[in-house]
């Protein structure tokens, strides 16, 4: 039981990570958004999954 808490403690949450580097370029929700042809909203449903599709990464 502890190996399977600390494999979900030491993986990466790519939605985080995004965030993360979104805020620190001054970027808005609403300019990436518009940057990658999706709405706010969606931005923001993408910044909350542990990982993301990888076709999006790219753009």
């Amino acid at each position: 039981m502890d190996a399977e808490i600390e494999e979900r403690t030491s993986r990466r949450h790519v939605g985080r990570n995004l965030q993360k580097i979104r805020v620190y370029l001054g970027m808005k929700q609403e300019a990436l958004a518009t940057d990658l042809g999706v709405s706010q909203q969606e931005i923001s449903k993408i910044e909350k999954q542990d990982e993301i599709d990888e076709g999006l990464l790219v753009e």
